[in-house]
């Protein structure tokens, strides 16, 4: 069943692929001052509603 799905699904990719994806030195997190208060700003709204449903 599971050699089906992964026939069919050309998402899922090898070990080796795999094994070569995690090993690539890529960072975790670049810098994006735009994106970054974009995402403080969610949070911020996201707080906000959540402090009105304690209400």
């Amino acid at each position: 069943m599971e050699s089906e799905i992964l026939a069919e699904n050309p998402q899922y990719t090898s070990d080796d692929e795999l094994d070569t994806l995690i090993r690539q030195e890529k960072p975790y997190y670049s810098p994006n001052p735009e994106l970054d208060s974009l995402m403080v700003q969610a949070i911020q709204v996201l707080r906000f509603h959540l402090l009105e449903l304690e209400k």
